[in-house]
């Protein structure tokens, strides 16, 4: 059974229920295992051969995801979020690699689209999917800031599509390129991680650049080689930094 209700407005809606997939076209836990062999390119013919029904009803099944608009289906009485995350999902499509753009805000996903590649022009078209759909329950909409690893591509796609956003680059995957480079050195490994965060938790915008001028030193007289290259590149992004005592509501880290 279904619930109808009707808005002040007069809108009608349907209420469905989580367990029971789109069109009522089967449970969700009777079909969500069998949907996860699509990612290793099963065919739906057999699909229908091990689990029944026929190609046709599998294929539904998993085209129905891209039908909903994922922000109208999420945001229905307040203001659609102008701080947001922006990442992209390493996947695989029919054996070819993929990139889910995908945009979350306060512990919603609102976003996820399909980019054949990493490219600008194609994430610029992922993500213009949330943006078309922001707007149709928003009109005026225009985020603040998004947060991003800083690939090019990703900070490109968003210039486009938000003229005026202000890109906030996520200081964990600076460190994370960091950490990767220095785990062979063992006797500072845990003090170039501390002298990273110190600057991450600086409380004002002088403090960072004090920590920053201090690990850069440090930095120049302890290491070397690609870990050395990776700490002077965060120092030398310290603009990029100084946005967050600017917007202090955005994400600062993915």
């Amino acid at each position: 059974m279904t619930r109808r209700i009707e808005l002040r407005n007069g809108e009608v809606w349907t209420i469905h229920p989580s367990f029971v997939m789109p069109h009522m076209t089967g449970f969700t836990a009777d079909v969500a295992k069998i949907l996860q062999l699509r990612k290793w390119s099963v065919p739906y013919e057999v699909l229908a051969d091990l689990f029944g029904r026929d190609a046709n009803y599998w294929y539904r099944l998993e085209t129905q995801f891209g039908r909903k608009s994922i922000v109208a289906t999420t945001i229905k009485t307040v203001p659609v979020p102008v701080h947001l995350l922006a990442d992209e999902h390493h996947e695989k499509i029919n054996g070819e690699k993929t990139y889910m753009a995908t945009v979350v805000a306060e512990g919603c996903v609102l976003g996820a689209e399909v980019s054949p590649t990493a490219s600008k022009e194609d994430l610029q078209k992922a993500y213009g999917v949330f943006k078309g759909e922001a707007l149709a329950v928003e009109p005026e909409y225009a985020p603040s800031t998004v947060n991003t690893d800083g690939w090019n591509g990703t900070m490109g796609a968003w210039s486009a599509l938000f003229v005026g956003i202000t890109l906030i680059r996520c200081f964990l995957h600076a460190w994370l390129r960091i950490r990767d480079r220095s785990k062979n050195w063992k006797t500072l490994f845990f003090e170039i991680g501390e002298r990273v965060w110190e600057v991450y938790y600086s409380d004002t915008r002088r403090m960072m650049s004090q920590r920053i001028r201090r690990l850069r030193d440090w930095a120049t007289k302890k290491l070397s080689g690609v870990v050395l290259e990776k700490v002077l590149d965060l120092c030398d992004k310290k603009s990029e930094w100084d946005l967050w005592y600017d917007h202090e509501e955005a994400y600062y880290n993915e």
